[in-house]
């Protein structure tokens, strides 16, 4: 039995897909109790954005750059997904791939003809990338709504103030609806 998850943070909250939050805190926790509890393997798939920005990596405002840049964000992001996937089948073992971002993120940071245009050149389709990757999509709401005083800067590549990384989680959400298992999980609520 392999189980494909996607973790999903949304500046500092989190989504579940196939295949780190409030803070990267509940992936490692995840990493301790699940395995524990339920037996499984668990597997963290890091955010390709922020492996990026810690190289050097610096966002631009040129539309053809964003999508050169976005374009080899969502590479690196599936390969990264795909990888880890590969692991954890040649474990044999159960397990639970937890991702830091999925491959509908970038699409917030672009306009929709950007999108288009990367989904053109990357030979994908947006169904692909948001319906048919991921087993189940939970999205967790920032703290930026609701916790404000636990949003925080800790991750470089976060770009967003509270009230931006508000406006970018409503959008995200969005990006996902039309996926079949998606569920929102708000700040009132406790992982125990």
């Amino acid at each position: 039995m392999l189980l494909n998850f996607f973790f999903f943070k949304q500046k500092t909250a989190y989504e579940m897909l196939r295949s780190l939050v409030g803070s990267e805190m509940c992936i490692r926790d995840s990493q301790k109790r699940v395995p524990q509890k339920f037996g499984l393997n668990v597997y963290c798939v890091p955010e390709a954005a922020t492996m990026f920005v810690n190289a050097g990596l610096e966002w631009s405002d040129d539309p053809e750059t964003t999508i050169a840049y976005q374009l080899t964000l969502l590479r690196m992001q599936i390969n990264l997904e795909d990888s880890f996937y590969a692991i954890a089948k040649a474990s044999k073992k159960p397990s639970l791939i937890l991702c830091d971002r999925g491959t509908m993120d970038g699409r917030v940071y672009c306009s929709d003809k950007q999108f288009s245009d990367l989904l053109k050149k990357g030979g994908y389709t947006l169904e692909r990338l948001r319906d048919e990757r991921y087993d189940a999509v939970i999205h967790m709401v920032t703290a930026a709504t609701g916790a404000e005083e636990h949003y925080n800067f800790d991750n470089p590549a976060r770009m967003e103030n509270v009230a931006e990384a508000k406006i970018n989680d409503d959008k995200l959400r969005e990006m996902y609806i039309g996926h079949p298992k998606i569920r929102v999980i708000d700040n009132s609520t406790g992982f125990d």
